[in-house]
């Protein structure tokens, strides 16, 4: 749990800090229409509108890039581990060592790293605007903490990481898919996408399901029931029944993910873009922003780029107002001289 804390607290500040300031300098501002001919009033109004959905805009990114580093560094870890273990994808290297015990250092640091992201992760999706498949991602971070835990407990670490591995392949490219299309580029975010599709096909569809081949096949021929924790040895017919389950659990929300995915890839064919369906606030820029100050503002940055404009503004927006309270309070007196005379 103190992991889960620290990288929300490190989120945070990478994001106020590092990665909105940036986006302040990559993201472009929202297109609107020509100032020309609207009232002062008008003006003011699509002004703030264009303002909120730019914030918005930076926030989606600054989330993005936080995930982008994350998956990217935890994927490199992974890939190091995997690594430094002859013919990690055999039979032989997944279930005939077991137990691996001790565990490594390094698999040990990326297993508690790994399970404080997924802490963190039920947390950011019940603070972030819910997506419309928000209890199928938490039921997916709900199973994977249970995958994590046991396998960790039951010192099977080497193909808890290789499943890690192969989940966090296509983790890298959505974030990095989304950050060019908030930067405005949207043929390399297009292409990104594709490259999402293709990683995710052989890393998840394919991949996950051999790994849980693997398990419900090959496992039981290398190991057998025993259930002796002083050894370090824990596969009874239960916990076999169990983990094959759980991944099964897992490819079953990896293919209706893959699903929408492919939608998204329809509109990238029929000249659309690629838009996340799973979400309405990935069109961010398209809908319409409420003028009042409910507004949802994730995070917040301090305010150094004040500058004449902004005072003239505010300036002109206090003066509308009043001219507006001044002509309503006429119009009153008016009425009542005329119900007198």
């Amino acid at each position: 749990m103190g992991v889960a804390i620290g990288l929300t607290a490190l989120r945070h500040l990478l994001m106020m800090w590092v990665f909105y300031p940036i986006g302040r300098l990559v993201v472009p501002l929202p297109a609107t229409q020509s100032y020309k001919g609207q009232s002062t009033q008008a003006t003011l109004k699509q002004k703030r509108s264009q303002d909120r959905k730019h914030h918005h805009n930076l926030v989606r990114f600054a989330e993005q890039a936080w995930s982008l580093s994350y998956c990217t560094f935890t994927w490199s870890l992974s890939t190091i581990v995997l690594r430094s273990i002859p013919n990690y994808t055999s039979p032989e290297q997944l279930w005939g060592t077991y137990p691996v015990f001790p565990i490594p250092a390094l698999t040990k640091f990326v297993y508690l790293l790994q399970l404080g992201w997924w802490n963190h992760q039920i947390y950011v999706i019940n603070a972030e605007k819910r997506r419309k498949d928000h209890w199928q991602m938490f039921g997916h971070h709900v199973l994977t903490i249970a995958l994590m835990a046991t396998s960790y407990y039951g010192n099977y670490t080497r193909v808890g990481v290789l499943v890690h591995w192969l989940m966090d392949g296509a983790d890298i490219f959505l974030p990095l898919a989304k950050i060019l299309r908030y930067m405005g580029f949207s043929t390399a975010c297009d292409a990104t996408f594709v490259m999402f599709l293709l990683v995710w096909v052989l890393s998840r569809q394919v991949g996950l399901s051999l790994v849980t081949r693997s398990a419900y096949v090959q496992a039981p021929k290398y190991l057998h029931y025993e259930y002796s924790p002083d050894k370090g040895y824990y596969f009874t017919r239960n916990i076999y029944y169990m983990f094959v389950g759980m991944l099964g659990l897992l490819l079953t929300l990896c293919t209706l993910w893959f699903y929408m995915a492919i939608m998204v890839a329809v509109r990238v064919v029929r000249g659309q873009g690629a838009a996340d369906t799973r979400s309405d606030d990935e069109d961010d820029g398209e809908e319409d922003v409420p003028d009042d100050d409910s507004v949802d503002t994730p995070i917040r940055t301090p305010d150094t780029d004040c500058s004449v404009e902004d005072l003239r503004d505010s300036f002109a927006t206090q003066a509308a107002t009043a001219l507006k309270k001044k002509g309503s309070d006429d119009d009153i007196d008016l009425d009542l001289r005329k119900r007198r005379c």
